[in-house]
């Protein structure tokens, strides 16, 4: 399977059907020339978990608050999880242990980390090429890691799906962000104008973002 990760020109939504038809159980590394990195961990073919090396703890915290207002993360349950690669999906599982969110909270969660990852690397995939390699482990591995292998997003199909369209809704509002610059730029607008248009372009933006969280 590895050369077919290294080497071949599959975009990311091809090789997670690749891996899910083979149902096996891995990581999908992925990493950019800008030092961007995201992995997608696997059981059977099942896309369990995800994660990057740029969206900070403090971010997630804020997923974590929109999702289950009711949730107060204390000190000693981060110092539990802190030893786990998988440290956020970790954390979240010590809180549905501990009656802290419900099993449906729980799932929706990681579906929305799943759908913020693909997002990022549909996004990331337009502008540059990117490393793709596939590493096989066990159930055991992704246990020590954190994971638990039999907790899987219910919707994992309408996930990739919603993000891509997510994602194509979002290129177009940045394209017509481009667009009203150039007609600031060519003197077809004032700036005042531009301002005023960019900025609910922007909004719209950030409220496509945030669908992936809702």
């Amino acid at each position: 399977m590895n050369p077919l990760f290294n080497s071949s020109p599959l975009t990311l939504a091809q090789k997670v059907n690749y891996v899910q038809e083979e149902q096996v159980t891995g990581q999908i590394e992925v990493k950019s020339t800008t030092k961007k990195e995201w992995v997608l961990y696997f059981y059977l073919g099942r896309i369990i978990w995800s994660d990057s090396n740029f969206n900070s703890y403090r971010s997630w915290i804020r997923l974590l608050a929109k999702s289950c207002p009711q949730v107060k993360v204390n000190k000693n349950l981060m110092a539990l999880t802190q030893k786990f690669k998988g440290y956020k999906y970790r954390l979240l599982i010590l809180l549905w242990k501990n009656d802290k969110i419900t099993r449906e909270q729980l799932i929706s969660i990681i579906e929305t980390q799943i759908s913020e990852t693909i997002f990022d690397i549909i996004q990331q995939e337009i502008t540059e090429p990117l490393q793709y390699n596939f590493h096989n482990t066990s159930g055991d591995f992704l246990l020590a890691s954190g994971l638990e292998v039999y907790l899987t997003p219910t919707n994992k199909n309408q996930i990739f799906q919603q993000s891509y369209q997510n994602w194509l809704a979002w290129r177009k509002v940045s394209e017509r962000v481009r667009y009203i610059c150039n007609l600031e730029k060519n003197g077809k607008l004032s700036p005042k104008e531009a301002y005023e248009k960019i900025k609910l372009l922007w909004q719209e933006m950030k409220d496509l973002r945030e669908q992936l969280r809702s």
